[in-house]
């Protein structure tokens, strides 16, 4: 049984913290250490969880630092060869981790296995089956929104896992580099599952290993925020992943698909955040493209496997 490390990153999740510990005490595997990096929360979080009688490793920031940092920290202060993932607003199914690490165990080419995350407060709706890279370069989860009738219920190799609830391999850490905590929250999951399919790291869809998930629960805290982030962390992680000769052959749709989510951005009265972002881009654009020139450098797949991973 090769030992896990749990890294759950919490921001004022005391409303959700009892369940995810609950449902972790419950796995059917049980070789695996907790550990819960405090993104400065002001609510009962650290109270909770010494109340809870489950033995954790809390970590606490004085502010918060951003999901990759904290999730970043907690990978750095982990002793295990595995490193799950879990997000404060995940209730697991009791053989989650049981099916991820046999999962990732059978296959040394994986760098990552994703789950079936399911919605909380539906459980007959999808939430993610793995992440998928479509061809205007956005992600999504596959799946999400459907009404579950088995249709994801065969392991498939997907694009990447969904930082929410996942299992990766502690070499990929190594190897690809942590989260870029540039990227504050959003979209540092998506630049690390492409990083790590450059550098030849595949990631499984295991169907049986099932959670669910209260999504945005932590988000809403943040909302003052997540549209400058999401609009500015999009074009951070194609500005660093995407080769220029797939770039090329897939600018109408990565065109077409900026455009739409720029105008809906200013349609809903914030062009602030819009303007916001391009300015972070330029500012930021000379590192930026020092790490492209080490992504790209690192590529160990042929640009025809990158481009099959942009769906339709």
């Amino acid at each position: 049984m090769p030992a896990v490390s749990i890294v759950i990153p919490n921001y004022n999740g005391a409303e959700h913290l009892s369940v995810c510990l609950n449902s972790i005490k419950q796995q059917s595997y049980t070789n695996y250490e907790i550990i819960v990096v405090d993104n400065g929360s002001t609510d009962e979080s650290i109270a909770l969880i010494n109340a809870r009688g489950i033995e954790v490793t809390v970590y606490r920031f004085s502010e918060n630092k951003g999901f990759a940092a904290a999730v970043n920290y907690g990978i750095q202060n982990s002793q295990e060869k595995f490193i799950a993932l879990l997000n404060n607003d995940i209730e697991l199914d009791s053989r989650w981790l049981e099916k991820l690490i046999n999962a990732i165990e059978s296959d040394s080419e994986l760098g990552s296995v994703a789950c079936k995350m399911l919605n909380f407060f539906d459980r007959t709706i999808i939430d993610a089956t793995g992440d998928v890279l479509t061809r205007a370069g956005n992600i999504i989860g596959r799946g999400a929104g459907e009404k579950d009738h088995g249709q994801f219920d065969e392991k498939k190799y997907v694009f990447g896992v969904c930082a929410g609830a996942g299992i990766y391999r502690r070499e990929v850490f190594e190897r690809v580099g942590l989260y870029d905590e540039d990227f504050f929250a959003w979209f540092e999951d998506a630049d690390h599952s492409f990083r790590s399919q450059i550098t030849g790291y595949k990631c499984l869809y295991v169907p049986t290993a099932v959670c669910y998930h209260k999504r945005g629960a932590t988000a809403k805290k943040m909302s003052a925020i997540a549209v400058r982030l999401h609009a500015r962390n999009h074009l951070y992680y194609l500005i660093k992943n995407i080769p220029v000769q797939i770039f090329w052959r897939n600018i109408f749709y990565i065109s077409a698909s900026r455009l739409r989510n720029w105008f809906t951005i200013v349609r809903y009265g914030d062009m602030r955040a819009l303007l916001w972002a391009f300015y972070r881009i330029c500012v930021e654009l000379p590192r930026l493209l020092k790490k492209r020139k080490l992504i790209q450098n690192s590529r160990t797949v042929s640009l025809s496997y990158l481009q099959s991973l942009f769906h339709q």
